[in-house]
């Protein structure tokens, strides 16, 4: 039975969680699926859910993360793959996408599958990243640097600073910058920090709060000012605030690929918990792909 829904309840949840696990054990790791997100009404029934016999074998979300591109997370029990039931759910999300005018869909993938599985690269997914997640679960505070740095919330008149520092640190990011930034700002449930040396805003950090964790984002220190230890600085800065909330369980993403950061989040206590690839394909392009499945 297929089913599509703007809200998962705490039964559908704890379905999930179920199969998510079974997913673990025979990929090694799991794709994220923002379970925070799902038990929210969205505007747009973007969750699709595939039960057999009463149990969960099948999931998709859509998250929008972008303002014409959005995350696409699908699961499917080992034993139920290659059945069709990931076309199936595709099929069902599709013209939902294209009321809300996606573009284009980024699939994250587990590097087994990425590995096994020629089928992203031959039916035209590109890649497009790889990223850690990492977890920190102590109390334990950072011991703190100091650097002069001046680190506060952010507030609206930081926008078109902020909108700098992510078109240098962060190049493709896909987001249109204002609507994105302006939308985290009037979320409670995001905090935005800016760090300012000498009267100059350098470096920003997002913290999203969670209901027994946090999760750090976009991590970001000015190019000129890389290397000086102003990284460090915020990051242990926002380590504190949220052990001073009683939030010990921490967690970020890094790309495969940044050494430098790795270096700085495992110095800090972080561990790799869990890995991920990106690849992304036009909405039109993957609907012509499901038409001839």
């Amino acid at each position: 039975m297929l089913m599509s829904t703007a809200q998962l309840n705490s039964q559908q949840l704890a379905h999930l969680a179920e199969l998510s696990a079974v997913c673990k054990i025979a990929d090694g790791n799991i794709i994220p699926f923002y379970p925070h997100m799902l038990s929210q009404t969205r505007a747009v029934p973007c969750n699709i859910l595939f039960y057999q016999q009463q149990t969960l074998v099948g999931f998709l979300s859509a998250f929008f993360f972008y303002q014409d591109a959005c995350e696409v997370s699908v699961m499917v029990a080992p034993a139920y793959r290659k059945q069709g039931i990931a076309t199936q759910m595709l099929t069902e999300i599709l013209p939902h996408l294209s009321l809300e005018q996606i573009n284009s869909l980024i699939f994250s993938t587990t590097p087994a599958f990425s590995l096994d599985n020629n089928y992203l690269p031959s039916h035209g997914f590109l890649y497009q990243s790889s990223e850690y997640e990492m977890r920190r679960d102590s109390f334990t505070p950072v011991t703190a640097v100091n650097l002069a740095l001046q680190i506060r919330p952010a507030c609206l008149d930081d926008m078109p600073t902020l909108c700098a520092l992510d078109l240098a640190c962060f190049p493709d990011q896909a987001a249109d910058m204002e609507w994105r930034f302006r939308t985290l700002l009037n979320d409670p449930a995001y905090g935005l920090f800016v760090a300012s040396y000498q009267g100059r805003l350098l470096g920003k950090a997002h913290i999203q709060w969670l209901e027994d964790s946090a999760r750090f984002a976009d991590i970001a220190i000015i190019p000129a000012m890389q290397n000086r230890g102003f990284g460090s600085a915020l990051l242990s800065h926002c380590v504190n605030h949220a052990l001073s909330l009683h939030k010990s369980n921490l967690l970020l993403e890094v790309a495969t690929n940044n050494q430098n950061a790795l270096n700085l989040y495992t110095k800090l206590g972080f561990t790799i918990s869990n890995v991920c690839d990106y690849w992304v394909i036009a909405r039109k392009a993957l609907y012509s792909l499901l038409q001839f499945a």
